[in-house]
C-alpha cells in the first residue's frame, strides 16, 4: 500500500556500519535493561522518529549477527536502546551481559517516517518489545495530542516508568501464562477509542499483531493511519520484522 504523503513523510540516511561503546546501563525492571552508547563512530547519526529501527551488530564464532531494535533517544551524541531479556539470542544474550565499555555496531536507521500535524489522538498497542517505541512516541507527541499506550508484559514486577501528562493514559496487560498478545487484545477489547484522525502504532510478537490489526480493523480503524510491525514471531528465532504479517 502505498504511504499517504498527506499524513507521512519519509527522509533516507546513509546506511552504513558505525561502531559504539556502552556508556552506561540501567535496569528498569527484572527483565528489562538500558543501555546507552556512545563513541565518535555515531557522530553522523540520527533517528527522528519513533517507528525508526536500527540493526545491532556483533561477531559470534566468526558470523555477524544482526537484530532489530528501536533508538529509545537519541541527543547530545548518545544513543540510548532498550532490550526485553526474555529470550537467550544473540543480541539478548550480550545486552545481558553488558557492561561499560562493551563494543556494538550499529547500522542505520535506512530512513524515518515523519508524522505530519494532521491527527487528533495518537494509540500505542504492543509488548514489552514495543516500549521504546511507546516511550519515545510519549515523549515527543503527549504534549501535543491525546495519547493511548496500552501494552503486555509478564507482571507487574514488569511494569516501567513511561512519560506521564494530563494527554497520557496508560493501560498495563499481565500475560501470566497465557501466549503472547491475548492479554493484549483482552485489554484493547475493553479500550474506549479515540474519535477523529487518529494515529495507530502497534509492535510485537507478529501473531499478535495480525490480531489486534483484525480487532482494529473491526472497529472501523483506518487501515492508512495504522503503523504496525511484527517485532519477533514465537517459535521462530531470527523473524524478519519486514515481513507480511498474514490478515
Amino acid at each position: 500500500m502505498a504511504q499517504d504523503t498527506t499524513k507521512f513523510e519519509t527522509v533516507m540516511y546513509e546506511l552504513k556500519p558505525r561502531p559504539a561503546v556502552v556508556k552506561s546501563i540501567e535496569d528498569l525492571s527484572p527483565k528489562y535493561r538500558r543501555i546507552v552508547l556512545t563513541g565518535e563512530g555515531l557522530s553522523d547519526f540520527n533517528s527522528v522518529s519513533p517507528s525508526d529501527h536500527i540493526k545491532l551488530m556483533i561477531e559470534v564464532d566468526g558470523e555477524a549477527i544482526r537484530r532489530d531494535y528501536t533508538p529509545r533517544t537519541w541527543a547530545n551524541g548518545d544513543l540510548t536502546l532498550e532490550f526485553a531479556l526474555h529470550a537467550d539470542g544473540p543480541l539478548t544474550s550480550w545486552a545481558r551481559n553488558a557492561e561499560p565499555g562493551s563494543t556494538v555496531t550499529v547500522l542505520g536507521p535506512r530512513g524515518s517516517v515523519i508524522v505530519k500535524p494532521v491527527f487528533d489522538a495518537v494509540v500505542l498497542v504492543g509488548d514489552d518489545t514495543f516500549l521504546p517505541t511507546a516511550g519515545r512516541a510519549l515523549s515527543e507527541f503527549s504534549d501535543q495530542l491525546p495519547m493511548t499506550v496500552i501494552v503486555e508484559v509478564d507482571s507487574a514486577a514488569e511494569e516501567i516508568g513511561l512519560p506521564e501528562g494530563e494527554n497520557i493514559t496508560v493501560i498495563w496487560a499481565h500475560r501470566g501464562d497465557r501466549l503472547p498478545g491475548e492479554a493484549l487484545v483482552e485489554a484493547l477489547a475493553g479500550v474506549e477509542l479515540p474519535e477523529g484522525e487518529v494515529l495507530y502504532y502497534a509492535g510485537g510478537e507478529a501473531t499478535a499483531m495480525r490480531d489486534v490489526r483484525r480487532a482494529l480493523l473491526a472497529r472501523g480503524v483506518d487501515r492508512a493511519n495504522l503503523k504496525l510491525s511484527g517485532h519477533w514471531k514465537r517459535g521462530e528465532s531470527d523473524f524478519d520484522h519486514h515481513a507480511e504479517i498474514e490478515e
